[in-house]
C-alpha cells in the first residue's frame, strides 16, 4: 500500500474511479461497511434498497474492486426520537420536512485512506448543491475535519446516537448548505 501511496505522489493524480452505486456492487459495499463499521453495519438487503433506490450514492473503485462509497437517502424524520432538533434544523437553514437529504453511511477502505477517495466522493454527492446531512461520532475527529474541509458545519449534538460496546457516544448533526 506505501508503494501506491508513493506512485501517486510521484506521478500525480488518482488511479481510482467514482461513478454512481448499481446494484452489481451491493456484495462489495457489504464487504466494507462489515470492515469498516463491525459493530453497526447495515444488512445486504438494506444496502441493496438503499442503492437501488437513489441517484445519490456512489463507489470508488480501483480496478474493479469497491474501495470506498457513499450512500444517501431522503430520510424522514418525522418518528426519530430527536425530531426535535431536526425540525429546528430546517427551519433554521430553510428547508422542507419531512424529508432531508441524508449521508447515511460512508467508508473507505483502511488502506486506501488519505489518498483523496473519501474527499472526492463527497464531492460528487455535493456537487447538485442541495442541502445535505449526516451524522457523525464526536469521537470520529479525521471524519468531522474532512467533513468540515468539503463545507460541512455542526448543527446540533446527538445525544447517545451510537451505541458502542459499553453504552452509547454522543454524535453531531452535521449539514452542507450552498
Amino acid at each position: 500500500m506505501k508503494y501506491y501511496k508513493l506512485l501517486i505522489n510521484l506521478f500525480g493524480g488518482s488511479r481510482f474511479t467514482f461513478r454512481k452505486a448499481e446494484v452489481t456492487d451491493v456484495a462489495q459495499i457489504k464487504r466494507l461497511d462489515d470492515i469498516v463499521f463491525p459493530f453497526e453495519n447495515y444488512t445486504t438487503d438494506k444496502i441493496f434498497d438503499i442503492v437501488e433506490n437513489s441517484d445519490d450514492s456512489y463507489v470508488a473503485l480501483n480496478g474493479v474492486i469497491v474501495i470506498g462509497y457513499i450512500l444517501v437517502m431522503d430520510i424522514d424524520y418525522q418518528y426519530d426520537v430527536q425530531w426535535n432538533i431536526y425540525e429546528q434544523f430546517a427551519h433554521d437553514i430553510k428547508v422542507e420536512l419531512p424529508y432531508l437529504r441524508t449521508i447515511i453511511s460512508f467508508a473507505v477502505d483502511p488502506e486506501f485512506r488519505s489518498l483523496g477517495v473519501g474527499r472526492e466522493l463527497l464531492k460528487k454527492v455535493l456537487s447538485d448543491n442541495e442541502p445535505t446531512i449526516l451524522q457523525v461520532r464526536q469521537s470520529n475527529s479525521n471524519a468531522i475535519k474532512l467533513y468540515e474541509s468539503v463545507g460541512f458545519k455542526k448543527y446540533a449534538v446527538l445525544d447517545k446516537y451510537y451505541r458502542i460496546d459499553n453504552g452509547y457516544e454522543d454524535g453531531y448533526l452535521m449539514y452542507h448548505k450552498i
